[in-house]
């Protein structure tokens, strides 16, 4: 029981330091811990790990704490899930407190059930939020619904085949960027949200009339595969490609392929001023639909016995294809990772946006989680001058000697 109430505190402390707004006087010194804070949500799911195997605690329920989870996905309680209910509830308290700053929805799945599903700050079950480039593997679901149904042959294409009518000097370079260039984000194109001011290469995209144009001319710095860059506006060039071979509208594939299925009603899809739905951000759902797509990952393409996107393409887009800047584990448009826990590996997969917005799945046990938040720009200006590999310090750094 030590054991696990160390790791859970430090779970916690880990979600309080990603959701922390680091203003311009308030630079964050723990270089080292604030990267490993990006694959710390992971280590959050971990703990959860330690929950499930505890036996629920005698004569508690989650009841009263816990929202009648009814209605549109079947509901279960910790305890029939076999998670204590301590933890977790501490948890919630702790947010209700303001412990734990600009939090607003945490939703956990296990079982194919919604087992916690808790919201803050006015937030509520049926009120959509943003969720920033949580969007992105959304997008790769996309890509390999396309794929599966022959719309497209295969991520290895040159994406110069679907803009030969526009104004661009293809080199040798830029000709060798393909679908998967796009996918790893290692197109090669000198752009970079990570490096330098934030977002920069984004900003100057929303100044532009045609997205796609601004994409397309953006300078080479790179050969195609080798260097890993956080490049958001090159993703309107999925958007782009995925209408052209499927000959549908962004918003009008997913919704036939992807959110009908799903029973998702109200997604809401941010655009470009040319009309293209942009698969890199400015998207808005409901935390529970965040949570309905991500069991439809855990259940590997399936949901409520339809398959929606192939097992092959999720097991091919979660797994590992490059590193970013700080040796974070990168797919296809999905962050991902492992962590050793009581000689147990434990490996996830998950989708990030800015401000704390994460779906969240991991396999060894079954789970699903959902956080939403505000913190929004917080993590890469502390993040630009720390070092780019660091591990986590040991428990008794962190004043833990369980």
């Amino acid at each position: 029981m030590p054991f696990f109430n160390a790791f859970w505190k430090l779970a916690v402390r880990k979600l309080q330091r990603i959701n922390i707004m680091f203003g311009p006087h308030k630079p964050y010194r723990m270089c080292r811990r604030l990267l490993t804070d990006l694959f710390g949500l992971f280590c959050l799911i971990t703990l959860f790990n330690f929950a499930c195997f505890l036996a629920p605690a005698e004569g508690r329920s989650a009841t009263q704490l816990f929202r009648d989870m009814c209605g549109d996905w079947s509901k279960g309680s910790l305890k029939e899930a076999g998670v204590k209910v301590e933890p977790i509830a501490g948890l919630i308290r702790a947010i209700r407190r303001g412990d734990y700053k600009n939090i607003h929805s945490v939703l956990l799945a296990r079982g194919g059930r919604l087992i916690v599903e808790e919201y803050f700050q006015g937030y509520a079950r049926d009120k959509p939020h943003q969720i920033r480039s949580a969007v992105k593997s959304i997008g790769s679901v996309l890509v390999g619904i396309a794929i599966d149904r022959g719309y497209l042959s295969s991520v290895d294409e040159p994406i110069c085949n679907y803009f030969k009518d526009r104004n661009v000097s293809w080199d040798a370079w830029s000709s060798a960027v393909t679908i998967k260039s796009l996918l790893t984000m290692t197109s090669g194109f000198e752009c970079d949200d990570h490096r330098g001011e934030p977002f920069q290469c984004e900003r100057a995209m929303y100044q532009a009339e045609d997205w796609v144009n601004f994409a397309l001319n953006l300078p080479m710095a790179h050969p195609p595969g080798e260097y890993w860059a956080y490049n958001s506006a090159s993703l309107i060039l999925l958007s782009e490609i995925i209408m052209q071979a499927t000959g549908r509208a962004v918003p009008l594939f997913a919704d036939k392929y992807l959110m009908q299925p799903l029973g998702i009603t109200d997604f809401r899809w941010g655009f470009s001023p040319k009309g293209r739905a942009w698969l890199s951000g400015n998207a808005s759902m409901r935390p529970r639909d965040m949570a309905r797509f991500g069991q439809m990952c855990l259940n590997k393409g399936v949901w409520q016995n339809r398959r929606i996107v192939s097992e092959k393409w999720l097991s091919q887009s979660t797994r590992l294809h490059a590193y970013s800047e700080y040796g974070m584990e990168y797919g296809y448009l999905w962050w991902r990772g492992h962590q050793m826990i009581n000689e147990q590996l434990l490996e996830a997969f998950w989708a990030q946006g800015n401000g704390g917005q994460v779906i969240f799945i991991c396999p060894t046990v079954d789970l699903v989680a959902v956080f939403t938040a505000g913190n929004y720009n917080s993590i890469l200006a502390a993040c630009r001058t720390c070092r780019p590999i660091c591990h986590e310090p040991p428990l008794s750094e962190l004043g833990f000697d369980g």
